[in-house]
């Protein structure tokens, strides 16, 4: 029995060694590929990435955490793999992921990182009309949008102008801005909902963001369903809930930013701002629309969903310059608010729903997915929607 014992512990050690080689090979081989000099802004922001989520994996202590930081990197090396390695004609890692038009050579020592010479290019084919225009590809926009733990305030407000600038030159005109409640922001998580936008833009396979042991509702229950939906068609930023505090703060440059006109300080036509809030960012939300009501800000639609007050007996009140307002709470116990002046205040209690089950309440995303709708449909469409709100 004790000899039995020993074969499985020393199976398991030989299994764990050969694992961490394969890792560290495999590691070896990205940090000569990220090393490469490939003078574009996309590919140094995703040199940053794998930068941060490398040390997150060398730092990790629990296995959770290990898991979770191996795989962001993969999801980091996925994307290089479509960005980085067709420019480079890089060997990839494995033979079935090749680039197209790359060579590619496997020997038992494994692939190797040393640059080939590119494939002869086939014969154009003879022309057969007019090409069709193409719509502009949507750039990795992961790496561009804040968090919100961004040491420098105005470098993370820049981010903000990037993305809305990026955004204008594909045509897409509405951003959704959501907050997370107390300690329910899970920045990995957030991020990895980025990518997942990202590759579902590019056409690329994308494995979609499962729940980690934080609770992510507003990215979870509300955002990865509108992507599935729209896709790219609109663009989402996702907050931790103290961030709206002060004035001037980084999610009420961010909203500024996107409805600036790029022309000048005025507002851009057709540009529109959704919020969503959970919990304390309920409070949150209503802080923002508040803060841009005082810079004469439009907001097309705000979500409470349980919304509570971070100040004691204080309450919620509509700003004039939101067009609609639902909230949706619940009476056990973490109760939410109703609030005033808000289009719909449906207390969900008699379905048996608590405080952080509300988000995920279909009706809740049934009601957001339509009025997204109406916002990204062309104008003549919209016109006869007026009378449904």
């Amino acid at each position: 029995m004790a000899r039995g014992r020993g074969g499985l512990a020393f199976a398991v050690f030989a299994l764990s060694a050969q694992a961490c080689f394969a890792a560290r090979g495999d590691r070896a081989y990205w940090d000569s590929v990220f090393n490469a000099p490939v003078q574009d802004a996309s590919a140094a922001e995703l040199r940053l990435e794998y930068l941060d989520a490398a040390r997150r994996l060398d730092m990790a202590r629990s296995p959770v955490e290990r898991r979770r930081a191996q795989e962001a990197l993969d999801a980091i090396q996925s994307r290089a793999e479509i960005l980085i390695l067709p420019r480079l004609k890089l060997r990839p890692r494995l033979a079935d992921r090749a680039p197209i038009g790359a060579a590619t050579v496997v020997d038992a020592r494994g692939p190797s990182p040393e640059i080939l010479p590119p494939a002869s290019p086939p014969p154009p084919a003879p022309p057969v009309g007019p090409a069709a225009p193409l719509r502009e590809p949507r750039p990795p926009i992961a790496a561009v949008k804040p968090s919100g733990y961004e040491a420098d305030a105005s470098a993370a407000a820049r981010k903000c102008a990037r993305l809305s600038r990026s955004a204008g030159a594909r045509g897409v005109d509405t951003l959704v801005i959501g907050f997370e409640g107390w300690t329910a922001f899970d920045s990995l998580a957030t991020r990895a909902a980025y990518r997942y936008q990202d590759a579902v833009a590019s056409g690329a396979a994308a494995r979609k963001p499962g729940r980690t042991l934080y609770f992510g509702h507003v990215v979870h229950d509300l955002m990865i369903p509108l992507v599935d939906r729209y896709g790219d068609r609109f663009e989402f930023i996702v907050f931790p809930e103290w961030t709206s505090r002060g004035g001037g703060s980084l999610p009420e440059r961010c909203a500024a930013a996107w409805m600036r006109s790029p022309a000048g300080p005025g507002l851009a036509a057709g540009r529109s701002l959704v919020l969503i809030g959970h919990s304390f960012g309920g409070d949150a939300a209503h802080e923002l629309a508040a803060a841009l009501a005082r810079r004469r800000v439009p907001v097309a639609a705000v979500y409470t969903i349980d919304p509570r007050p971070r100040a004691p007996f204080a309450g919620f009140e509509r700003p004039a310059n939101v067009e609609r307002w639902e909230n949706y709470y619940q009476s056990w116990g973490l109760a939410g608010s109703v609030v005033g002046g808000a289009d719909v205040n449906a207390n969900l209690s008699r379905w048996g729903i608590g405080h952080g089950s509300l988000p995920a309440a279909p009706m809740i995303l049934r009601s957001l997915s339509r009025r997204l709708g109406r916002l990204l449909a062309p104008p003549e469409r919209t016109a006869s929607n007026q009378s449904e709100k």
